[in-house]
């Protein structure tokens, strides 16, 4: 999951969202996984894209649908563990408040005097950024679980894809076909707020449709399963205050415990089964498993 939604205030509340949102994190270990993946692969991924940048240049970076910059934090950090220190990073998310979060982080990044980077804020959707952005090339583009939310997925990847810089990598990462965030989603996306499913179909997209769209593009990919969790246990029950903003955060719906009581146990069961969750040591581990799309 991550930090990206419409800024759409009138169906839904950006503070409301961010506070769930790091709920989420809290009980999940995705961040954990995907910092860790990170350490281990994208030193060598970076090889190629850095030793083509131009002598006295910088690093360009694109993030797409950021929100509050989570994982741009930790590809940022990576960036420079790497000796890349001239960084210049275009950041595009169309909610203003989200991007408000995300540049509070950076003032507090750390950093010594050869490290440079220069952000670039957009706030706007990635369609329209495409159509009015320049010639830019980029080292890096990222788009870390907001796939969701393209209409014209093929057209937008192969956009970003004609924008990579020679020796380039494009990052694209959401829900895993067989994850049990995938299997709740498709069983109760009608619940998903209104605007929001249309913005992308909401709820019927997994990596197998972004698998599709790169092979119907002829762009070729490596594909790395992030196993991932969300625990509930004793201090999260389903009906309990969190519990049900964790849900709501999850199936992007609102007032989730006004729902019909048979309902709620629907989504209850669906949690509780085999498809979606696994039972631990007095807790239940939700499959939240993510696929990595790695392009070069």
């Amino acid at each position: 999951m991550s930090d990206r939604v419409e800024d759409n205030e009138s169906l839904y509340d950006m503070d409301v969202y961010y506070n769930r949102f790091q709920l989420y994190l809290k009980n999940s270990n995705e961040y954990l996984v995907f910092s860790q993946w990170l350490d281990q692969n994208f030193s060598a991924l970076l090889h190629d894209a850095e030793g083509k940048v131009p002598e006295g240049e910088s690093f360009s970076a694109l993030a797409i649908g950021c929100g509050s910059g989570s994982p741009d934090i930790l590809m940022l950090n990576c960036l420079w563990k790497h000796g890349i220190n001239k960084i210049h990073y275009s950041i595009v998310d169309p909610s203003s408040k989200l991007l408000d979060r995300f540049k509070e982080k950076t003032i507090d990044l750390s950093r010594d005097g050869d490290q440079l980077v220069y952000f670039d804020w957009n706030c706007e959707r990635v369609e329209d950024y495409l159509g009015t952005s320049n010639g830019r090339k980029y080292h890096l583009i990222t788009a870390i679980n907001m796939i969701y939310y393209v209409k014209d997925r093929e057209s937008v990847i192969s956009h970003l894809y004609d924008k990579l810089a020679d020796g380039g990598i494009m990052m694209i990462m959401l829900t895993a076909e067989s994850s049990g965030l995938s299997h709740l989603w498709k069983r109760f996306h009608y619940l998903t707020v209104p605007t929001l499913s249309e913005l992308g179909e909401y709820g019927s997209i997994d990596a197998s449709d972004i698998s599709n769209v790169l092979n119907s593009v002829e762009i070729k990919f490596k594909r790395h399963r992030l196993r991932c969790c969300i625990k509930f246990d004793e201090g999260l029950e389903y009906e309990s205050e969190d519990g049900m903003a964790l849900i709501e955060f999850l199936l992007d719906v609102k007032d989730f415990a006004q729902l019909d009581v048979s309902l709620r146990q629907e989504v209850y069961e669906c949690l509780n089964s085999s498809q979606c969750t696994s039972n631990g040591d007095g807790h239940i581990d939700f499959n939240n498993d993510l696929d990595l799309f790695v392009i070069q």
